[in-house]
């Protein structure tokens, strides 16, 4: 199957936002590209050096177009791919919008309806486009993303989105980040930081209040707000000037990686006063580096903090105040917020958010499961088995023969080019299942395959029926046989059918205490 991915928001030269969150979800998806599952990746312009790079299965497509890219040039370009035999299984938009008139199924991440609650501080040509253009994308999907349950909410309640169209998948978080030299001069401590885009939705203003009023208590303190400019900026500037802050509140503009790290590492707190986001991937950057979060009690946000963060009003600045105050003068308190803050960011990653992104993505996933499961005469045969094995790093084949599925595992031979085959549970394979096993193995340097099947004891079993040499093992991984008991009778005529010593054993457990519940399966 082939997966179609509009990267743009991925192709920029500094990632911040959805940009990192495409970025992230590409670098997953290079990883599991395959015969099986491929991936093309459509840009306007050439792939930077941030991209993942091509491979037989991961590639990209330039679609030229500076304007009316997503609603002409990208949709002739599906259209030209399906006409020539190019047959996409879905098309993916990570950030809101998707390709006009798309020949294949889409699927589209939404990040947050911020433009729904706070009109006002979007450009009128940018509202218009947010407004329009989602309503187009929640209508025209077929599945949707949303990054939180907040987000999933709100998608419900302001487009009626029918609840099982949408799946949350919550953003990752990459706590491996290295910190490299910076240039970043950060001498300047003790200070609260702010890292995100520069724009009033962020509810800079209250923090700017806010500190001003910590500031004149505590004149060794800095504020620094870090991030690009985002829509109406200048207000913020302007707020600080007026209030004759610019000495002490600081605005370094953009900063790498490693110059964000130095800075989560050296605050005294990170604070985050947004009236709205849809997910707050700043608060798990925060804690990865051991700073104290400040937070405001708003959205999405409590959903990803948790308990370690220190909530507030976002309303309020006599709140925020407080709460800057309580981090400078209770030191168990920032202890606490710090260890809670490291435990949280193990319930975030990026592979985890890859995965569960692809398993939305490959709705043909959902119908071999289904199919699979149907033919599965053992637990150990079934789909979600053959993930588990995946999972722990084994090899799983599956091979079809006769309406039957019979599910391998791999396993290597140390220090050698060969590996062994095992088929655990499974219906005793027909005569050109062997076949194809047997093709299989020579193949792929399988020496032998075990094959434990899960099928009625009968005395006169064996191989002879087949052309291949198949030998009775003499070390089976799981019992031989399994023996089943019929409890439909009385407890009185089971116990009479048992051994004087079985009964004895049963009778000395309950004397001991062991309980034995009647159980099923509602």
């Amino acid at each position: 199957m082939i997966i179609g991915v509009d990267g743009n928001e991925a192709n920029v030269e500094f990632p911040v936002g959805v940009s990192v969150y495409t970025l992230n979800l590409l670098n997953y998806f290079q990883s599991k590209s395959s015969k099986d599952i491929q991936f093309i990746i459509y840009l306007r312009q050439s792939p930077n050096t941030k991209l993942p790079r091509e491979s037989e299965y991961f590639k990209y497509q330039v679609v030229r177009g500076k304007r009316l890219w997503l609603t002409v040039f990208l949709p002739l370009r599906l259209w030209m791919d399906k006409l020539s035999g190019k047959n996409i299984t879905v098309f993916f938009s990570p950030a809101h919008y998707i390709p006009w008139f798309s020949p294949f199924k889409t699927i589209v991440t939404v990040h947050d309806l911020s433009y729904l609650f706070f009109p006002n501080e979007f450009l009128k040509k940018d509202l218009y486009q947010l407004r329009n253009w989602t309503k187009y994308a929640l209508k025209k999907a077929c599945h949707i993303i949303a990054v939180s349950k907040t987000t999933k909410k709100d998608i419900v309640k302001e487009y009626s989105v029918p609840d099982e169209k949408i799946s949350v998948v919550y953003n990752g978080y990459d706590p491996s980040t290295s910190l490299r030299m910076s240039n970043l001069q950060t001498n300047i401590k003790p200070y609260f930081l702010y890292v995100g885009t520069i724009q009033p939705r962020k509810n800079l203003s209250t923090l700017i209040k806010a500190f001003s009023r910590f500031h004149a208590k505590h004149p060794s303190f800095k504020l620094i707000i870090a991030g690009k400019k985002g829509w109406l900026y200048d207000s913020i500037f302007l707020q600080v000037s007026q209030m004759q802050m610019t000495e002490s509140i600081i605005f370094p503009g953009y900063v790498s990686d490693s110059e964000k790290i130095k800075l989560y590492q050296e605050a005294t707190a990170y604070i985050l006063p947004s009236f709205y986001e849809g997910f707050g991937i700043p608060i798990l950057e925060a804690m990865s580096h051991k700073c104290p979060v400040i937070s405001s009690f708003s959205s999405s946000l409590p959903e990803i903090g948790g308990e370690a963060c220190l909530y507030f009003d976002p309303n309020s600045v006599n709140d925020l105040l407080d709460k800057m105050e309580l981090i400078i003068s209770d030191k168990t308190l920032v202890k606490d917020l710090i260890e809670k803050g490291i435990k949280r960011i193990d319930s975030f990653s990026w592979k985890a958010t890859g995965k569960r992104t692809l398993e939305v993505l490959l709705p043909v996933n959902n119908q071999m499961k289904e199919a699979q499961n149907s033919l599965a005469s053992h637990p150990m045969q079934t789909w979600e088995w053959g993930e588990a094995r995946t999972a722990m790093g084994v090899e799983v084949i599956k091979i079809q023969s006769d309406g039957k599925l019979y599910q391998m595992t791999i396993h290597p031979i140390p220090h050698t080019p060969y590996s062994i085959g095992y088929i655990p549970r499974s219906e005793m394979p027909t005569q050109s299942a062997l076949t194809r096993l047997h093709e299989f193995g020579k193949k792929n340097n399988v020496i032998f395959i075990k094959i434990e099947p899960y099928i009625p004891y009968d005395e006169s079993f064996g191989p002879s029926a087949f052309n291949f040499q198949l030998q009775r093992s003499s070390h089976p991984l799981f019992p031989e046989w399994t023996q089943t008991l019929d409890l439909t009778p009385s407890e009185e005529e089971l116990l009479k059918k048992m051994k004087p010593k079985t009964r004895y054993n049963i009778r000395l457990a309950e004397k001991k205490g062991v309980v034995i519940k009647e159980m099923s399966t509602d």
